[in-house]
């Protein structure tokens, strides 16, 4: 009997992180969210379609291109560059609000700058993915405003019934055995 056998763990290993790779490049392909990966020095790597919508520059031509060599607005490049610096100086994911100009106009976006280590723990590349929130700021904004409205309509009608309200000395000289319960029920 002759055995012939090969150990094929590293190609395994190979195929399924090569697996996971597609997977993860048909994830960002079709996410909403905008997703650029690039270098500590501000190298393109990677940048999926919501990125050409969101500046009009072509990301086909973004690949390898430092920040600045490309065609964006001054102030995405300023986040960008924010963003490298900010994840460089704390090895950490940084994560927050910004406003950035698009084709469509100014947009809300949450931010997440994740940094990605090497086996030597220095920083390999660096992940950045925006997630408009344009809208849901709005709406909070609307129910801010509205919550402010109610509240000042509720201390109008505080003061108006504080002034209808007799003082209560006057009462009390009038009707010595009686107290007034006054409490406004949503103030």
């Amino acid at each position: 009997i002759i055995f012939n056998t090969r150990d094929i763990t590293v190609r395994k290993v190979a195929e399924d992180a090569q697996r996971m790779s597609g997977e993860m490049q048909a994830l960002s392909e079709n996410s909403p969210d905008m997703i650029v990966r690039l270098s500590p020095d501000g190298k393109f790597f990677y940048a999926n379609p919501v990125v050409e919508r969101i500046t009009a520059v072509p990301r086909a031509g973004l690949k390898q291109k430092k920040l600045s060599e490309v065609q964006f607005n001054a102030e995405i490049i300023h986040f960008f560059e924010e963003g490298i610096e900010n994840v460089k100086l704390t090895k950490r994911k940084y994560e927050g609000e910004k406003t950035l100009p698009t084709v469509d106009g100014k947009r809300i976006m949450q931010v997440n700058v994740i940094p990605e280590f090497n086996k030597n723990h220095d920083i390999e590349t660096i992940l950045f993915v925006a997630h408009d929130i344009t809208q849901r700021k709005n709406i909070e904004i609307e129910i801010e405003k509205k919550n402010k409205d109610i509240t000042e309509s509720i201390n109008y009608a505080q003061r108006i019934q504080s002034a209808i309200i007799p003082d209560t000395k006057i009462i009390k000289q009038y009707i010595p055995n009686s107290f007034i319960f006054y409490k406004p029920r949503d103030i």
